[in-house]
């Protein structure tokens, strides 16, 4: 249902499944829908009409995201026969093969798909919508994919990590961050130069303490010019969280700060 900032209704569009994802473009009329039974529709938000309807082979299809400039679309979908789960991930769903691919929407195509071993829990565009990098879980490794055909280009590592959350530089400088959610390393963060080697520019920041322990907030934002990144960790009797700002430049730490409360989003002003 699209709704007017009124109430009003503007349109509905039913569905067989249940919607399991929903993406807008920013920069067209453009929107998409994933449902549960593996068909991905594209949609003229202006009048509601069903512009293209794609069955992939398989099902839940999870996390959507357009190309930065539009026109294009990626998703990631469970493989048929992977477990269904009920409520929650299972741990059997989260070990299950998926794909990501990538959709014409104007045509209605699937220009090329690309199967995980285990399912992707995300994906991001580059700026300039010419990479796509994904995440698994239970997985240690960011793959970048090219958005032309598909083909991997590299796989970087964060050793000690066991569920990954990964961010692009938002200024095109070939720069991505990865946070460690789970494992050892829970709460650590690398930053990567895609133009150089596949070791990390910045090692590893240091936990806010040695004893938090535990999971690692999902808190990773970059500023809009590139140079700094926010990290929130929270500490593990949930008394107080950190934020702490890094100038990737340099690799020093601007500055930090103890919140005492729960941190739920990080945003930088434009």
């Amino acid at each position: 249902q699209l709704y007017h900032d009124s109430g009003a209704l503007f349109w509905q569009l039913e569905h067989s499944s249940p919607i399991v994802a929903l993406a807008w473009s920013a920069v067209a009329a453009e929107l998409a829908t994933g449902a549960q039974d593996g068909v991905l529709r594209i949609v003229d938000p202006v009048r509601g009409a069903l512009q293209h309807e794609i069955s992939l082979p398989g099902r839940r299809i999870r996390p959507l995201a357009w190309h930065p400039k539009g026109g294009k679309l990626a998703g990631s979908y469970l493989l048929l026969g992977a477990p269904h789960s009920t409520g929650s991930d299972s741990e059997a769903e989260l070990l299950a093969r998926s794909r990501l691919c990538v959709v014409d929407a104007k045509l209605g195509t699937v220009e090329w798909e690309l199967e995980h071993e285990q399912r992707i829990s995300s994906f991001a565009w580059s700026s300039c919508g010419e990479r796509i990098l994904t995440t698994c879980s239970r997985d240690n490794r960011v793959r970048i994919v090219r958005a032309a055909d598909g083909c991997m280009e590299r796989e970087l590592l964060h050793p000690g990590a066991s569920f990954l959350r990964a961010s692009w530089c938002p200024a095109g400088r070939g720069l991505l961050a990865t946070l460690a959610l789970h494992g050892s390393d829970a709460g650590h963060v690398q930053v990567f130069d895609l133009g150089s080697s596949t070791q990390p520019l910045l090692c590893m920041l240091p936990r806010p303490s040695e004893d938090d322990g535990g999971w690692c907030r999902d808190l990773l934002a970059w500023s809009t010019s590139g140079q700094y990144l926010a990290v929130a960790w929270c500490f593990a009797d949930g008394s107080a969280e950190l934020l702490r700002v890094v100038d990737t430049l340099s690799g020093t730490v601007k500055w930090q700060s103890q919140i005492h409360g729960n941190i739920e989003a990080l945003a930088w002003r434009s």
